[in-house]
């Protein structure tokens, strides 16, 4: 049957055999090709899922310094899929577990990074918040509050809260014990502090204690409805 090309110019139809196999075998070629993209993909993935720490470090090296993907299918082939003796896999999992114990140590020597930090507002922990007693860190999370979430959202007068909260009065106009640790629990995202995380493994636990004490704090208010709490309700909605 004509094709419908030549069924509308009325010309004679006529296949080139040659043609069509190369178009067919070009084809074949970028199907091939395609599969062999996928199943790297997920020799990939299962790669990094499966792999000790010292093997994932080595293979993310080669990704990063513009690795074409056949040498990519080479290091895997040839390295990660080579089987190993009882003695090797003891030494990488050993080297494995230094390696995490050095991490942890690093993180812990990090934090000495804390003794130079300046918050932009010095206010007191207390009678604010019964989650920490820690002013350096309230400073440093409401600091956080009042330099990235602040501007975009300035739902108080930061000045006047600021003078509340140093005040340290529980009943004033635009400070409360609920409004503060609103705005704790939405500084936690922007904190690498460990004490910002209910879990410091975990970013999806930042603020989550300040939060509860929040809602605490707010039902201890029974519908008693201020300035401050206002403002604590629109923080929270959008933590």
């Amino acid at each position: 049957m004509p094709c419908g090309n030549c069924c509308r110019t009325q010309a004679d139809c006529v296949i080139d055999e040659h043609s069509d196999n190369r178009r067919r075998s070009t084809l074949k070629r970028k199907l091939d090709s395609l599969e062999d993209d996928r199943e790297l993909l997920i020799r990939l993935v299962e790669t990094l899922r499966d792999s000790g720490d010292t093997r994932i470090s080595a293979l993310l090296n080669l990704i990063r310094s513009n690795a074409s993907l056949t040498e990519l299918k080479s290091y895997i082939n040839e390295q990660l899929c080579r089987p190993q003796s009882p003695e090797l896999a003891k030494a990488h999992d050993e080297i494995s577990r230094l390696h995490e114990a050095t991490s942890q140590t690093c993180r812990s020597v990090l934090d000495v990074k804390r003794l130079c930090d300046q918050p932009v507002f010095r206010v007191p922990a207390k009678p604010w918040t019964t989650v920490t007693d820690d002013d350096g860190l309230v400073s440093h999370l409401i600091s956080l509050y009042f330099t990235w979430y602040h501007p975009c959202f300035p739902w108080m007068d930061r000045d006047i809260f600021i003078r509340d909260m140093k005040g340290g009065n529980v009943k004033s106009q635009f400070c409360s014990p609920f409004l503060v640790n609103a705005i704790l629990a939405a500084g936690c995202p922007y904190s690498d502090y460990a004490e910002a995380y209910t879990d410091p493994d975990d970013s999806g636990t930042a603020g989550v204690h300040f939060y509860n004490e929040a809602k605490k704090c707010l039902e201890m208010e029974e519908g008693h409805m201020s300035i401050a709490t206002v403002q604590g309700l629109e923080v929270l909605s959008m933590w």
